[in-house]
């Protein structure tokens, strides 16, 4: 079935006059590609990583209950996390991976259901016109004023 559809596509593309040869080399990087597959399978299978999640949980879990996490992009060297127990507000500045950690919260958040009284909310995205759209999924979170959303919608 597979071949019958290369063999069909190949020739709308190429006519007749090519199409063994475009065909043959089809049949050749699909065994090479298979075999890469084969043989590396052990070694790149990934299904009992837990990494990422073990990584989002160990900045969800030491929240206060309610939290606000605000994550935004920094100038230090090395990421970290900012906890703020006294304060439900906290801050995470990092230098590089910040899609790795917003990333790993909000799939626990938003997928595995964990620690979804966490309001997160990504410092980058809310310079963005766009965002002020978005304030309604965010209702525990006061956004004060409308004159910084009328100067970025004036632009």
């Amino acid at each position: 079935m597979l071949l019958r559809s290369l063999n069909c596509l190949l020739s709308c593309v190429c006519g007749d006059t090519d199409k063994q040869l475009l065909l043959s080399v089809a049949i050749v990087a699909v065994a090479i590609v298979s075999l890469q597959v084969v043989a590396h399978y052990d070694r790149m299978d990934q299904h009992n990583s837990f990494y990422i999640e073990q990584y989002g949980r160990a900045i969800l879990e030491p929240l206060p209950r309610n939290a606000l996490l605000l994550l935004t992009g920094g100038t230090i060297r090395s990421p970290h996390v900012r906890l703020a127990f006294h304060s439900p507000i906290v801050y995470s500045r990092l230098s590089r991976g910040a899609d790795l950690i917003s990333n790993s919260v909000q799939y626990l958040r938003l997928c595995k259901g964990y620690r979804t009284d966490v309001t997160v909310l990504l410092l980058e995205t809310m310079t963005y016109p766009w965002f002020a759209r978005y304030h309604h999924l965010t209702p525990r979170v006061n956004f004060p004023g409308t004159h910084a959303l009328s100067t970025l919608h004036a632009l």
